[in-house]
């Protein structure tokens, strides 16, 4: 059902980063926490499930089950973040915002602000880094730590339109979609103000 109570997946795992002092022992721990929204992530499942229609099962393999991750991952400064892929995840399509700090995949610094379009070793589009055995390792740059959006999944195989802020399959989909927002189908517009700290 529609359990607007449900509480997403949190994964809390601490570290010892070495700051490679040779008088001193200043090892610190480093905490990094992932909160799984949808999808999968070190052995835990997001409480959501995922279906594509309300007349289909929700049965992991049916070809009309929708397979994404949506995590949001918040990195102390010298920490590492890891995802592997199940052997069922076929997932052509990985993306990385940065909220706040900035990231480091492979030789790649990923600043704050800015989209990572990443490929994994089952995918055949054209992407800027390329992932090795179906594994991410994300680490840290700068003093502060990192806050990130981590997406992935697989491609829908349907023709996708954009016009605005409306996505959807056929130009004449996005022109009712602007109707029903102009008609108020879509809910009120929020009056709510937040920062970047508050999001």
């Amino acid at each position: 059902g529609d359990d607007p109570n449900i509480t997403p997946t949190v994964i809390q795992t601490s570290q010892t980063a070495n700051n490679n002092n040779n008088n001193n022992n200043n090892d610190a721990t480093t905490t990094t926490t992932t909160l799984i929204i949808c999808g999968q992530h070190g052995g835990e499942k997001a409480p959501i499930i995922q279906k594509s229609n309300d007349n289909e099962p929700n049965i992991s393999d049916s070809k009309s089950s929708i397979d994404v991750n949506i995590f949001h991952v918040q990195m102390d400064h010298g920490s590492t973040w890891k995802h592997s892929f199940s052997s069922s995840q076929i997932h052509e399509t990985v993306i990385i915002y940065v909220r706040k700090g900035s990231i480091q995949i492979g030789d790649t610094v990923i600043p704050t602000h800015y989209t990572a379009y990443l490929q994994t070793p089952s995918s055949s589009s054209t992407i800027t880094q390329r992932l090795q055995k179906d594994n991410i390792l994300v680490q840290t740059t700068g003093q502060d730590g990192a806050d990130f959006l981590f997406l992935s999944g697989k491609d829908l195989q349907e023709p996708v339109e954009a016009q605005g802020s409306m996505v959807m399959n056929y130009p004449h989909e996005i022109n009712q979609a602007y109707q029903d927002y102009q008609m108020g189908k879509m809910g009120i517009p929020w009056s709510e103000k937040l920062t970047d700290d508050e999001w």
